[in-house]
Order: C-alpha cells, then sequence, then structure tokens
C-alpha cells in the first residue's frame, strides 16, 4: 500500500533536505509527498473597504510566489533524486497552517506528517520553534516526524521507541508504526526509561508486550536498553545517529491545554541530526 507523506515546507533549503531524507527512508516503498505551503495577503494599513478596491495582482502575487517556491523545491529535489515508487503533489493554499495542515491529513488520508525545523539555540540548550510547538499540539490526527535541519540521510535507520511503560502502547498506535514502517528496511529498538532496578512488573509486562509485537516488523532481533531519564535519552540520541526517537504523546491533560504542562515530546526538545515521531493517542 502506497504510504501518503504530508511535508509542510517554507525555506527552500530545509525542504529538500528533509526531502532527501524521508526519499531515503521510504526508498523501498510506494509514496506520494504532499509538499503543502500556505500564505497569506498583507492587510497592514488596509481596511475591508480598501481591500474591495485592490486589483487582481494584490491576490495573484502571493499564491504565484507560493506556488513557484513548490516548484522550485520539486526541481532542485527530483533532478538528483529519482525514485519511480515516488511522486510529489503540490497544496497550495491561503490559510492558518495548523488549519491547512489537519484538513489535509483528513483529505489526503495522510500517513504522517514530516515537518523540517530549525532548533532555537538558548546557551546549551535548544528549543523548538514556536511553529514546530504548534504543529505538535494541535496536529494529533496521525503521527508528526520533526525532523531537524542538521539532519543526516542514511540508508539504513532505526527506530528508538522510548518510553517508561507505566502505561500499555494501544492497539492504535501500534497499528500507526507497522502501516508506516511494516515494509520499510528498519530495524527497531525498546528504550526504558527509567531505572531498572525499580520497575514495576506491569512496566516489564507492558514493555515485553510490545516487544514481542514488533518481533513482526522489525528486520533484525528487537533490542533494549534503559536511560535513567529524558534528559538521558537525549544524550543517547545524539549518539546514535542513524536512530529515529518514538514518543507517545498521549490526550493533553487539563493543566496542559491552560499552558501550565508541557507535552514529553516539547520537553524532550530536538535531538541534532536526528528525527523524532510524536505519536498521538
Amino acid at each position: 500500500m502506497s504510504k501518503k507523506v504530508l511535508v509542510p515546507v517554507h525555506h527552500l533549503k530545509e525542504s529538500v533536505k528533509a526531502l532527501e531524507y524521508l526519499s531515503n527512508l521510504f526508498a523501498r516503498q510506494e509514496c506520494t509527498f504532499y509538499l503543502l505551503h500556505t500564505y497569506s495577503y498583507k492587510m497592514t494599513g488596509l481596511d475591508s473597504l480598501q481591500l474591495l478596491h485592490e486589483d487582481e495582482a494584490f491576490f495573484a502575487k502571493p499564491k504565484e510566489a507560493s506556488e513557484n517556491l513548490i516548484l522550485s523545491i520539486k526541481a532542485r529535489f527530483a533532478s538528483a533524486h529519482l525514485n519511480n515508487r515516488h511522486t510529489y503533489k503540490a497544496v497550495s493554499e491561503c490559510s492558518n497552517l495548523i488549519s491547512s495542515i489537519n484538513r489535509n491529513v483528513s483529505k489526503f488520508q495522510i500517513d504522517i506528517v514530516a515537518v523540517s525545523m530549525q532548533a532555537i539555540q538558548k546557551g546549551l540548550y535548544s528549543f523548538y520553534n514556536s511553529k514546530t510547538k504548534s504543529i505538535l499540539e494541535k496536529v494529533r490526527s496521525c503521527p508528526v516526524m520533526v525532523l531537524p535541519s542538521t539532519v543526516v540521510p542514511s540508508k539504513r535507520s532505526k527506530i528508538v521507541f522510548a518510553s517508561n511503560f507505566t502505561e500499555p502502547m494501544g492497539q492504535g498506535e501500534l497499528v500507526q508504526l507497522i502501516n508506516i514502517f511494516g515494509n520499510t528496511n528498519i530495524d527497531f529498538k525498546i528504550v526504558q526509561v527509567g531505572d531498572e532496578n525499580f520497575l514495576t512488573d506491569e512496566q516489564i509486562e507492558n514493555r515485553d508486550t510490545l516487544k514481542v509485537s514488533l518481533y513482526g516488523i522489525s528486520k533484525s532481533p528487537v533490542k533494549e536498553v534503559f536511560v535513567n531519564s529524558l534528559d538521558s535519552l537525549k544524550g543517547y540520541g545524539h549518539e546514535h545517529a542513524k536512530s529515529i526517537i518514538c514518543l507517545l504523546d498521549r490526550k493533553p491533560s487539563f493543566l496542559r491545554r491552560l499552558g501550565f504542562a508541557k507535552s514529553p515530546i516539547t520537553t524532550l526538545g530536538p535531538i541534532s541530526k536526528i528525527p523524532l515521531i510524536a505519536l498521538h493517542v
């Protein structure tokens, strides 16, 4: 079955690099990449009456610029990365980005949204920019992959599923993983977050249940490792350049919806050179 990937695009260089990574990741699969760019009209100094008198060029220029950007990205990428299994479709809309992503996920039955980004550096720490955080918080109908600008394409990747396993992985999230990566040349690894000497029987059972489920789609035996915390997970990611970190992002709590709590995804923040996938429950 063909995979459908929605790729919001903005800057030429970042978007081409993201497509290079995705093309390598799904090299053996039939795949359609929907290149989405949204635009708006600059209303500064214009009231609704003035807007009625604007000529067609006022409305045509932003749309034309948006379409030309997508064409430039396709031309720059496709000329050097031919794959008969892959097709690229342009989606240019005058719309809010989040609304457009959610609408097109439903319209095209998208399997995964892949977002390219640049991290915000503050001293020794890096953070997601506001656009990326908004996508992670508000696009929940399918998995979201965040690709840092430093991501390195690889011929063989490993999905690293990280959790404290206090709760079992739902069947729906497992189906999402299988749908996306079931026919790829990918291995799976499980990372238990927490002290291995103080695991409950329930945590061990939840982890082992997932391990058995992954045997059917992993190209090699599913290995297990331990890290003490999310910060340690970030260090693990830095040392494993061919990994893709996968985390569950459960339904936001009341406090999180009010802005008083963060998801584990945004708390972890970007990892240099490594993508992160948010699986939404």
